[in-house]
């Protein structure tokens, strides 16, 4: 659900969204980076990220004289590696920051407008 706005859901949607239970991660079983393990981390893949950036800004024709050459060289299918592992490797920060949207917007459904009011209003 996390692919679309709260407001296109349906009432129904929302309610049953919201009922939703889930389980805390457990620390001990994955302990949170440090902000320099985070940023090595992706600091590996910025290189690909940035071939994979300059492909897509290429016409076809383009792309294959590049991978022709890529290929005299004995470098495309490293590349092309490297570009994968970087796709799987993106997927699962994806799959982070959408499991915590979908923990925290559940969060939030489940609030009342009293739970929200500033204290003194």
């Amino acid at each position: 659900m996390s692919e679309r706005n709260a407001g296109d859901w349906s009432d129904e949607e929302m309610a049953e969204f919201a009922a939703k239970d889930f389980e805390p991660w457990d620390p001990k079983d994955c302990p949170l980076p440090t902000n320099e393990q985070w940023v090595e981390g992706v600091r590996t893949h910025l290189f690909y990220l940035r071939l994979a950036f300059a492909a897509l800004c290429k016409t076809k024709p383009e792309l294959i004289v590049m991978v022709r050459n890529m290929e005299r060289d004995g470098v495309f299918r490293p590349m092309l590696d490297a570009i994968g592992g970087t796709d799987k490797a993106m997927e699962g920060y994806h799959q982070l920051a959408s499991a915590a949207w979908a923990r925290l917007m559940n969060a939030a459904m489940n609030l009342t407008d009293a739970d929200v009011q500033k204290e003194g209003s």
